[in-house]
């Protein structure tokens, strides 16, 4: 049995959520003993969920009686405790946890992005037009934000302060979502405190992060689930 599962950035409301991807994901989720949901998964509390939306969050309310389950808190579902609070889930800032002789810190990330805070009109109006852009091709887009160096000194940024915050905490491991950006170290274990980030469930590819006995390991979700959503121009 895995200790936890880690998910991140999902932005239910979204349009360009992958719901029918996470619905799969959520139906053959792996053996646990606690869903994290790291931040963003609501787009905000406005935004009208679909159908299929509505059905994650169902999941996630059955999984609560099976499981630990946490919601911590992002920018942009930093007012959804009520929705928290009815599918199970404890509503948090960040969670510790303890994995074999490790212990392991999840926290969105968005507090060490400064330029949403420093910047909040062309963020929305780089986030209006990223999601048109996604709305024509996922991929593009993803290559299209991977190519900004605004996006790419983020990166950066929450890495290393999401990383002395770790050593700050004490912890082992922190792991991030809010970039959109997976990562793991390339030699996780050692004396640092390491980082990964789970991505989002937004992209043409969706990432997860497991934990078990002080392992880490990002994955990608399978993909059956996200070729069966994408459209025919992006699965060529």
């Amino acid at each position: 049995m895995l200790d936890a599962v880690i998910l991140s950035d999902l932005h239910l409301g979204c349009e360009s959520c992958q719901a029918e991807a996470i619905q799969e994901f959520i139906r053959t989720l792996p053996e646990t003993r606690r869903l994290i949901l790291n931040g963003d998964v609501l787009q905000d509390m406005e935004h009208r969920l679909t159908k299929q939306h509505w059905k994650v969050l169902s999941q996630f309310r059955k999984r609560a009686d099976q499981l630990e389950l946490v919601w911590v808190r992002g920018n942009h579902d930093y007012d959804a405790e009520s929705v928290a609070h009815l599918i199970g889930a404890d509503f948090v800032p960040e969670y510790v946890f303890d994995s074999g002789s490790r212990r392991i810190l999840c926290v969105h990330g968005d507090a060490w992005d400064r330029f949403i805070t420093d910047h909040p009109i062309i963020t929305n109006v780089a986030d209006w037009f990223y999601l048109r852009m996604q709305r024509w091709s996922r991929r593009l887009a993803h290559r299209t934000k991977q190519s900004s160096k605004t996006f790419l000194r983020c990166v950066d940024r929450v890495r290393t302060e999401a990383i002395e915050y770790g050593r700050a905490k004490g912890v082992d491991a922190v792991v991030c979502g809010h970039s959109h950006f997976p990562e793991s170290p390339q030699q996780p274990g050692g004396d640092v405190c390491d980082y990964f980030n789970a991505g989002s469930w937004t992209d043409h590819r969706c990432n997860y992060v497991t934990v078990q006995e002080g392992w880490l390991e990002l994955r990608e979700a399978s993909s059956d689930a996200l070729l069966a959503e994408m459209p025919a121009e992006m699965t060529v």
